[in-house]
């Protein structure tokens, strides 16, 4: 029997417990709870979503570990003015490539105790990767098939999200259908659940799959373009 629905029940609860008791004392306590209702419920969940993943991207990586697929809750406080040790949100990626986890594109699944985050793409990219992206986005031939995607994206209903530079780069053509592109720091798909009563009956595993279909074209551009 999956685990995985509790995230959206005794998961949130914790969640939203921890924001208001953000310490470790607190979370030393509390930390069989964390375990119960985040820690084995995601990992189950990670368990469960890489084969289906698998079948729209075949080299996925489903990793069920804390720092692979499950993002770990402690906070690096170092450079930051905040130095709450915790994470008041769960974070799970599945990426797709053979560079470092977070310079692929891929899925993500953010939640927190009032939103549920389902996430394609790549948010931020890597040096290499947006010279590449500009390359191709400067192109008429690939900057079609983004704008298709992204197409694709709005038709399912998701939204285009990603940071964008002020200015056009030197050096690349313009010439194109939607120079804009060339503007963007990072492109993903999303979709974000804020009415937590429509998930009451549903299962966590088939409506976040459902949602990453419906983002999947993003992630496909971005996986042709870099391998």
């Amino acid at each position: 029997m999956n685990t995985y629905n509790q995230l959206l029940t005794s998961g949130r609860g914790f969640l939203k417990e921890l924001a208001a008791n953000n310490s470790r004392e607190w979370f030393d306590i509390n930390r069989s709870r964390y375990e119960d209702s985040i820690l084995n419920p995601a990992r189950d969940y990670v368990t469960a979503m890489g084969p289906e993943l698998s079948k729209l991207s075949p080299h996925i990586i489903a990793d069920p570990r804390i720092n692979r697929s499950i993002f770990r809750i402690n906070r690096d406080t170092r450079f930051s003015k905040n130095k709450t040790p915790y994470k008041t949100h769960l974070g799970i990626f599945f990426w797709e490539g053979n560079a470092p986890k977070l310079e692929n594109s891929g899925y993500y699944l953010h939640l927190e105790p009032d939103e549920l985050f389902i996430g394609v793409g790549l948010h931020i990219f890597p040096k290499w990767v947006l010279e590449q992206f500009r390359e191709a986005v400067s192109m008429p031939k690939f900057n079609r098939s983004l704008l298709k995607a992204i197409g694709a994206v709005k038709k399912n209903g998701g939204e285009i999200g990603g940071d964008k530079y002020k200015r056009f780069p030197a050096g690349y053509s313009q010439d194109v259908l939607e120079p804009g592109l060339l503007l963007y720091k990072g492109i993903y798909g999303l979709s974000r659940i804020r009415d937590f009563e429509t998930l009451k009956n549903v299962d966590l595993m088939d409506f976040s799959l459902e949602k990453f279909r419906s983002l999947a074209p993003i992630h496909s551009w971005l996986v042709s373009l870099v391998n």
